[in-house]
């Protein structure tokens, strides 16, 4: 083992060339020379990377130690004299022995283990946790509902009217809970103080405004049509007080800037004189606005950050952010009072002994990933542990990777000039830089160099052009590696067709069309490359989806989506939406056109009206009305069904059977989409409430994963930055350069420094009369957008292996310059500006047909892919009993279904020769005469009348005839009068008890814990025993209606088989609500149409 220490080193790493594997390297450096693996943290973004770390170090290690090509290689790359196979397999041995201790893993997961070893210095809720997405968003929810419902309604006009600047909007409740959500992450980086510094200037009193506007009104004009028409509109708009006109454009702008003339007249200076008074008013009226609506949005997010932090504390739960954000405000100042000492900088005095005990391991090594994307936020936690590690006389040794042009992520706080500080501020720190590409073929390298070395060549970019120029200059040229530069590729910029004569879509849908075609083209001609489609916006995602799928092209959504695109979920969710309101048509009439429908017996209204709507003489609103009350009987039927299902059983068995149902009626994808609901179903049950309709909304707000085995993917580029492409295909190239903006504009005092000033975004004309410094705040928002942008644009041009398609929309009839787009960047830095016609190939380099040349490596092809999946048989895995007490999650399971040991699906069942009708009736039937023994206490008191029962009848919900009702009531009478029905209905019963006191309980509710699975249900009849104040004995009762003869045994053996599973589960759940181990505990089986009562045996039971 080499003991040689390795020194700091820093990384810029451009696309392509090797970022992991010098990472690796560094990794595998350290381990070699004798460094545990514990005692070396290394960071990254996503879960996804620090596998890909990980599994990059055990292969290598793994190769090295078989194959002896493999070995040399890393010797190679680990600068090593010698390299054999006992070293690498006593490293290997190592790592896996401590797998459980290793520290490859993302930045998140890091500050959530210094957060558990400092969470009462932090100040952490014991037993807090980190919430998932659907809870954080019903806690925001909730959150932004106090804010607007619970607050002096006064007090918060007044505060929504300086939000919005007076202004109306369309929906103000929608404007408030987007602000709030867009403008959060801000207000948790800046102080109070940072809100309040937007300059206030003194307007005009009124009479001076009066006098003002009066003398604007008489001053002499030159004779000139437009200054007339210009002065017209100023004294119009200082007239109705809108101030934001009169100083845009005209002659108050002019006299503003100043200037000495307009429209070729001059501006005689009494002219100047009458406007700067308004002119200056205007300016403070605005100043005091922009004021106004900045200090208004920090109340509204302070009143909501108040309500969120305490539903989180209430609730116990973080989020990632709040770790770091906790973290980077109080760490810094426990490592200084409980680590430090002595005079030197926080992290030389930091105590690493101690240091390593609340931390579990001697942080000696530290190595970031993908460093441009750190947040302030997290640099202030890891900057003191950095500078401890830098700062050491030992071995320790700092490591970071990175690359500026790839920051994309400063929207969610990333600060990529972090990655230029540590190079300044760490002492000794080695610098270098990567720009040998491994991954691209040299004709999509040398179009890389050529669209990033001419951007300035695009003349009308505007304010804009500093920006770019800035972006430009760090750009290095790149290279292929030699073993890459003899790879075949193509690279092309094309303009999209024109609209076909029958095609009234929008331009940019006929531009997606077209991607579409093309890539069905081109895996046509080259199948068995991976194609990778890349876009700026989600839902240009999802229509490129439909478009690739008109052209018989399976392609994989990545990055996640919502399942309401799928018809089949849709009509889950519907019937989900059905039991929690069953008087919603719209759910109502979906399930009941569906293939669901006949399963539910749930038939649209319209087919409920028996035929007599059309009968002679037959009232047809009568008919109508008719149809229409059963067909809500017969939903809200469906609707309890269904909610006693979802108790009983739980959301993931109830939605896996209506899949199972669905199945047959679904395609491919239908059912791939399917049974991601089942999986969400069955994460949902762990935190379900009471509403179905929380579920629905539960599903609406998953992004769900539908990865397949297509060759074909479609995402973001921010989805795609770390993947790469055999080809790549840019579409979505015709946006602004600039997307939305944020609401907010910040400054720092640098780029590294917490956030001093906060100011709501206002026009170019309102930005003008701003103070230098704060136009200035303004500007360097604009350059960092388009500095982000360019990153956007350098990440997706540099994922291609092979083959890079950029295709844009062809010119406009009335194009007279290019565009501030990415389509018109590459069209100034790949051509020389001209129009483009429809289809034509504006810039091509390399060899159109690539793909034919045998040197070229063909992946597999997607049928190969799904074979090989299909092929391999599944691992089976055993896991560990779950703790003892685990109540969460418990599978639900009513005893009904028990029945004959299987559980019974929620759709009445088949295949007897019963019809549907017939069904419903023997059910509706059976839930009648169960209510009217409900009833029942002892017969010894008499009977509830007639019209008590038909009043308990009416109130079942169930659409009843009164022939029907006349029949079952008859039928009860005679089951009563049944010798052994009516016995255990008596007192006497219970003789062999004298003396005790008895109880009845009827649809006696319980839940209760079965090993790993939850019992609820209801029983029938609970007859207990008590002896003054001591349970001695139980009975329990179970009616059933079913048609049986009293002779016929071998039926009669079959029911009593099929019911006997229920009924011992009744029994095991009295015998744990009892909690004494009662020993007689008995149950019987009334089965009310033979007239028998039938003992159960129960086991343990005396």
């Amino acid at each position: 083992m080499s003991p040689a220490p390795l020194g700091h080193e820093l990384i810029r790493a451009s696309a392509g060339t090797g970022k992991t594997y010098e990472l690796t390297n560094r990794y595998l450096r350290l381990l070699r020379c004798g460094q545990r693996p514990d005692d070396i943290l290394a960071a990254t973004f996503t879960r996804k990377a620090a596998g890909e770390i990980l599994g990059r170090v055990l292969l290598r290690l793994a190769e090295a130690a078989t194959d002896e090509a493999k070995r040399a290689g890393l010797q190679a790359a680990l600068g090593a004299e010698t390299l054999t196979r006992e070293e690498c397999l006593i490293v290997l041995a190592g790592m896996v022995r401590r797998l459980h201790r290793l520290r490859i893993g993302t930045l998140d997961s890091f500050f959530a283990q210094l957060a558990g070893s400092f969470s009462l210095e932090i100040g952490l809720a014991p037993g807090w946790r980190i919430s998932d997405e659907h809870e954080d968003a019903a806690l925001r929810a909730e959150a932004m509902d106090a804010v607007l419902n619970n607050e002096d309604p006064r007090s918060l006009l007044t505060l929504l009217h300086a939000l919005t600047g007076g202004e109306t909007t369309r929906s103000l409740d929608r404007e408030v809970r987007e602000k709030i959500n867009s403008l959060y992450a801000i207000y948790r980086e800046s102080s109070r103080d940072a809100w309040y510094r937007v300059p206030r200037l003194q307007e005009l009193p009124e009479a001076q405004l009066s006098a003002a506007l009066e003398t604007l009104r008489g001053i002499p004009l030159p004779q000139h049509r437009d200054w007339d028409k210009a002065h017209r509109k100023h004294v119009q708009a200082a007239e109705a007080g809108d101030w934001e006109a009169f100083v845009k454009g005209g002659i108050a702008k002019a006299v503003a800037a100043p200037k000495t003339s307009y429209c070729t007249k001059p501006i005689e200076t009494v002219v100047a004189s009458a406007y700067r008074p308004l002119i200056d008013h205007a300016k403070a009226v605005l100043m005091n606005r922009l004021a106004n609506q900045t200090e208004a949005t920090h109340q509204l997010l302070a009143r909501f950050h108040d309500q969120y932090q305490q539903l989180k504390s209430q609730a116990r739960v973080l989020r990632f952010e709040d770790l770091a954000f906790q973290l980077a405000e109080r760490f810094p100042a426990i490592l200084e009072a409980d680590f430090g000492g002595g005079n030197k900088d926080l992290g030389e005095r930091i105590d690493g002994d101690r240091l390593a005990v609340r931390l579990d391991s001697h942080l000696q090594h530290l190595l970031l990933d993908e460093f441009q994307d750190t947040s302030l936020a997290q640099w202030s936690v890891i900057q003191p542990l950095a500078q401890r590690i830098a700062g050491a006389e030992s071995d320790h040794s700092l490591f970071c990777v990175g690359d500026t042009k790839q920051a994309i992520y400063g929207w969610r706080g990333g600060v990529a000039e972090i990655f230029d500080a540590v190079a300044r501020d760490v002492a000794n720190v080695h610098q270098r830089s990567l720009d040998t590409s491994w991954r691209s073929s040299s004709p999509v390298v040398q179009a890389v160099n050529q669209i990033f070395q001419n951007l300035q060549r695009h003349k009308t970019l505007g304010d804009l052009a500093g920006a770019v120029a800035g972006w430009q200059k760090q750009f290095h040229r790149h290279q292929a590696a030699e073993s890459k530069r003899g790879l075949n590729g193509y690279v092309c910029l094309q303009a999209a067709r024109a609209a076909n004569s029958d095609e009234t879509d929008l331009p940019q849908d006929i531009t997606l069309r077209f991607v579409a075609e093309q890539v069905a083209d081109w895996t046509k001609q080259a199948p068995g490359f991976d194609v990778g489609v890349l876009v700026q916006r989600n839902k240009t995602v999802r229509r490129l989806i439909y478009e690739l799928r008109e052209q018989g092209i399976e392609a994989s959504e990545e990055g996640g989506s919502s399942l309401n695109d799928s018809a089949a979920v849709r009509l889950i969710l519907s019937l989900i939406q059905l039991a929690d309101h069953s008087g919603d048509s719209v759910a109502r009439f979906h399930v009941a056109t569906s293939p669901l429908a006949a399963s539910l017996e749930l038939c649209p209204a319209a087919d409920q009206t028996d035929g007599t709507a059309g009968s002679a003489g037959h009232d047809m609103d009568v008919a109508i009305r008719s149809a229409s009350q059963r067909g809500d009987a017969a939903a809200g039927r469906l609707a309890r069904r269904v909610r006693r299902q979802l108790v009983d059983d739980g959301y993931g068995p109830t939605v896996c059977s209506l899949v199972r149902q669905l199945a047959p009626a679904c395609n491919r994808r239908e059912l791939r989409r399917a049974e991601k609901l089942v999986g969400l179903a069955y994460q949902y049950d762990a935190a379900a409430t009471s509403r179905p309709r929380d579920f629905a909304a539960y599903v609406g707000s998953a992004k769900v994963h539908d990865p397949t085995a297509a060759n074909v993917r479609v995402m973001t580029v921010h989805q795609a930055k770390g993947l790469e492409f055999d080809i790549v295909v840019l579409a979505d190239l015709d946006g602004v350069l600039i997307g939305q903006r944020g609401d907010l504009v910040v400054g720092r005092p640098s780029p590294t420094e917490p956030i001093d000033r906060v100011c709501r975004r206002c026009n170019k004309d309102v930005q003008q009369l701003l103070p230098a410094d704060w136009q200035r705040l303004f500007r360097t928002a604009d350059d960092q957008d388009v500095a982000e942008s360019l990153c956007v644009l350098y990440v997706a041009v540099t994922r291609a292996v092979h083959a890079l398609h950029m295709i844009v929309a062809p010119s406009a009839g009335n194009e007279k310059s290019l565009h501030k787009t990415f389509g018109g960047l590459l069209r100034a830095a790949l051509t020389d500006g001209r129009r483009l016609a429809p289809g034509e190939i504006a810039f091509e380099a390399g060899d159109r047909e690539w793909f034919r040349d045998p040197g070229v490596d063909r992946g597999l092809s997607a049928a190969d892919v799904a074979r090989q999946a299909e092929s391999l048989a599944p691992l089976e895995v055993q896991l560990a009993a779950p703790a003892a007490r685990r109540w969460r999650g418990l599978q639900r399971v009513s005893p009904s279904r028990l029945e004959g040991g299987a559980r019974v699906r929620l759709a009445a069942p088949r295949g007897d020769g019963i019809g549907v009708a017939d069904h419903r009736l023997a059910r509706d039937r059976g839930m009648v005469i169960h209510a009217w023994f409900q009833q029942i206490e002892w017969l010894d008191d008499g009977l509830p009348s007639n019209e008590r029962l038909r009043e308990v009848a009416a109130r079942s919900g169930l659409a009843l005839k009164l022939d029907d009702l006349d029949r079952w009531l008859a039928d009860f009478h005679a089951m009563l009068a049944r010798p052994n029905v009516a016995a255990c209905l008596h007192r006497a019963a219970y003789g062999g008890y004298p003396g005790a006191r008895l109880t009845v309980e009827t649809e006696r509710p319980f839940a209760v814990r079965d090993g790993e699975r939850l019992l609820v249900g209801s029983i029938d009849r609970l007859v207990t025993v008590w002896d003054r104040e001591r349970l001695i004995a139980a009975e329990i009762l179970d009616f059933k209606t079913d048609a049986i003869a009293h002779h016929d045994q071998y039926a009669l053996s079959e029911k009593v088989r099929f019911y006997t599973p229920q009924l011992q589960a009744y029994c095991q759940a009295v015998q744990k609500l009892t909690a004494s181990g009662l020993p007689q505990t008995s149950a019987k089986l009334v089965l009310l149409e033979a007239g028998l009562v039938i003992p159960i045996p129960i086991e343990g039971a005396a």
